[in-house]
């Protein structure tokens, strides 16, 4: 499974096919046409990888297994409203390639979008302007990058605005084709796997998608016969509505000094190039609930 996530790997056994391409680029078109509201089980699913990446000629059945493997994983991720891991060369890489294959990707995208998606005008502000920021970055001149943190960190928030707005588009456009019926989540082939009996226990009152400005979404449940507003999203940006933190079985104040210390651990996984992700809940009084 770990090879699903490898950059080298995947592009070594794209282009051991004959293929021109490298991981980034294919990962790009299925994530487009994903988010577009295409399904990974249709028949044109299959069809528009062959024709842009084949000629429209069929393609190994040990692509098809990789390609099915990315999508699998792709929706999952996104199903669980915490944004892709995008398939990047690692950051032991050299930045320039780096950049180079991230604008591939976000090329690819808008290619594999543009199958289902071809009338930006019918689609909302918040998603046009998405569009254009992937513009904006795909005309980047990657010449004038050099190897220093400013970069590195340009870069990071770069891939972060990518996910969110990836997230963007597969609420909006996607998620409708994975429904959840009942108490199970429907996977393509049609297989139910059973929810935990306390997320059955939690009835869901009120949701608000991710919002790529908020960086945020919020959840509000009726759970134990009581109101909770849950919130997942940028640990910075939650961090500024907490007021107190969880440490290991206890509730502590969220002073000063231990908000510091969350940023400067999130800022150290930026860097390397990983996603963090924050988690905060609160229980509304029967007033606040009533309101």
């Amino acid at each position: 499974m770990e090879d699903i996530f490898n950059f080298n790997k995947g592009s070594d056994l794209i282009q051991a096919t004959g293929l021109y391409a490298t991981a980034s680029d294919v990962y790009g078109l299925i994530l487009g046409m994903i988010c577009s509201g295409m399904k990974i089980s249709d028949k044109e699913f299959r069809t528009s990888l062959s024709d842009a990446l084949n000629d429209g000629e069929d393609l190994s059945s040990d692509i098809l297994k990789w390609i099915n493997d990315q999508a699998k994983r792709i929706v999952d991720e996104l199903l669980e409203a915490e944004g892709v891991k995008l398939l990047l060369p690692d950051d032991e890489t050299e930045l320039k390639f780096r950049m180079m294959c991230l604008i591939d990707m976000i090329n690819s995208f808008n290619l594999g979008f543009s199958y289902k998606q071809n009338r930006i005008d019918k689609l909302s502000n918040e998603i046009k302007e998405f569009i254009q920021d992937l513009l904006a970055i795909s005309n980047t001149d990657i010449e004038h990058i050099e190897e220093d943190e400013s970069f590195e960190e340009a870069y990071v928030t770069v891939c972060s605005h990518v996910e969110a707005g990836v997230q963007l588009c597969f609420d909006e456009l996607a998620a409708k084709e994975y429904p959840k019926e009942k108490d199970f989540l429907v996977e393509d082939e049609g297989q139910a796997v059973e929810l935990s009996e306390e997320r059955k226990a939690a009835h869901i009152h009120t949701q608000v998608p991710f919002d790529s400005k908020l960086k945020r979404m919020t959840t509000i449940i009726k759970h134990n016969g009581k109101m909770a507003v849950m919130m997942k999203g940028a640990p910075e940006v939650l961090l500024e509505s907490c007021h107190y933190l969880t440490e290991g079985n206890e509730t502590v104040p969220l002073t000063q000094e231990k908000k510091d210390a969350v940023l400067k651990e999130i800022q150290k996984l930026q860097v390397k190039a990983m996603r963090a992700l924050g988690f905060a809940y609160c229980y509304l009084t029967n007033e606040e609930a009533i309101a």
